[in-house]
């Protein structure tokens, strides 16, 4: 029970006592003190006695076994015997006072570690507790998440104790399966409506938020449009993109809305010349077909 510090000891008095079990000093002899709580020795002459593994602790000082080190309910870090540990020791919330799961509550780690998070029987159609809604499934995409958390995109009502109806939000630029666009706004006449539906003579991406732009040749004019004669062809005055065309007027929609300008020097469309003017008597009349006695070129 007694050891000498160095070789060549000449006397009894030179013996010292080792640190028994439970006890630490340095060296591994006397004077020796109980290991600490949260640690423990199980053997003699130890310099350093064993921390508990993390989330652990004994009861006391001075232990001597690592079966003595046990969970610490509340802490946040789920081990051991635990189901759960959200870090408090308050019952009603999911997690009870000795770390086990209440009756109708499910308890998850938390994904960026940390202390459990736990719902009230998510999905049961009756909101309490820490969900932010519950409208009787745990599916995802209608509003209310598997987690009984609000998706992006989406209100949901908010009633303790009542089943939880959730809608879109039209005008948040995020668009959900029941919205077909969301641009980002409520207004009417930009493509997508206040209801976020596609307006007639619009189509709509399906990104967040929604790009809207006008149907080129459809004979409806608008938006950005300056023409729409009924196709997408160019040369005839309305381009591909529904823009005047040079040389061109446009009035109306549809087709024949688009006339060549008589005068400018440019011989388009229904022209038979154009000379640059609309005087007549010159071979070209001031309607840009050719006068009786004449030939034109060009």
């Amino acid at each position: 029970g007694s050891f000498t510090a160095a070789e060549g000891s000449t006397s009894a008095a030179q013996c010292v006592a080792l640190c028994p079990s439970g006890q630490y000093g340095v060296g591994g002899v006397a004077p020796c003190s109980p290991c600490p709580k949260g640690s423990y020795n199980g053997g003699s002459r130890v310099a350093v006695c064993t921390p508990c593994p993390d989330g652990m602790t004994t009861t006391g000082t001075g232990s001597t076994l690592a079966s003595q080190c046990a969970a610490v309910c509340g802490d946040g870090k789920t081990v051991g015997p635990e189901g759960c540990d959200d870090g408090a020791t308050a019952a009603g919330d999911g997690c009870s006072a000795s770390c086990s799961i209440e009756a109708t509550w499910a308890c998850a780690a938390n994904s960026s570690g940390g202390a459990s998070v736990c719902t009230p029987g998510c999905g049961n159609g009756v909101l309490g507790g820490v969900e932010d809604c519950d409208d009787g499934n745990a599916n995802a995409g209608d509003g209310c998440g598997v987690a009984c958390r609000v998706e992006a995109g989406w209100t949901c009502s908010k009633v303790a104790g009542a089943r939880s109806t959730c809608t879109s939000t039209c005008g948040d630029g995020v668009r959900v399966s029941a919205e077909a666009c969301d641009d980002g706004n409520s207004n009417a006449g930009d493509g997508c409506s206040t209801s976020c539906s596609v307006e007639s003579g619009w189509t709509c991406s399906s990104s967040s938020p929604s790009s809207c732009s006008p149907v080129c040749g459809d004979s409806v004019k608008l938006g950005a449009e300056t023409c729409d004669d009924g196709n997408s062809a160019g040369a005839d005055g309305c381009s591909s993109s529904c823009s005047v065309e040079a040389g061109w007027t446009c009035s109306g929609t549809g087709p024949g809305s688009c006339t060549p300008i008589c005068g400018d020097g440019r011989k388009l469309g229904a022209e038979a010349c154009d000379d640059g003017s609309t005087a007549n008597g010159d071979g070209c009349s001031s309607t840009c077909s050719v006068e009786v006695g004449y030939t034109c070129s060009g």
